[in-house]
């Protein structure tokens, strides 16, 4: 099984259809998914890729303009990233995350 077989496999058991040029339309049942990278032209080009999907609860609309002939478009949720610095930790100084300001004063509390 090539690679390519093994990502349809798991699309086809997704029930996602993976598009070379966008439909005249949506069919019943469906939703035009499109991946978080810019939306280029042709299809599958520069990262960008788009599917047809059945709705689950890891879509959202999207409102990006793209392919507004075609209605609602979605994407897929993203999970926000948390970086060191929302961890605790605030990468530039090495110190703990809201306790200085660039002023280098507390914040968190006061001496006084």
């Amino acid at each position: 099984m090539t690679e390519q077989q093994s990502w349809q496999g798991i699309a086809q058991s997704k029930g996602m259809t993976y598009l070379q040029r966008l439909p005249e339309a949506i069919p019943e049942g469906q939703f035009l998914v499109h991946n978080s990278e810019r939306p280029t032209h042709p299809l599958g080009s520069h990262g960008f890729r788009a599917w047809l999907q059945v709705q689950d609860e890891h879509l959202e609309p999207c409102d990006c303009g793209w392919t507004p002939e075609l209605g609602t478009h979605y994407r897929v949720k993203l999970r926000p990233k948390i970086s060191r610095y929302a961890e605790g930790t605030d990468p530039a100084r090495g110190e703990p995350a809201g306790l200085y300001s660039g002023s280098r004063e507390p914040t968190a509390w006061s001496d006084a």
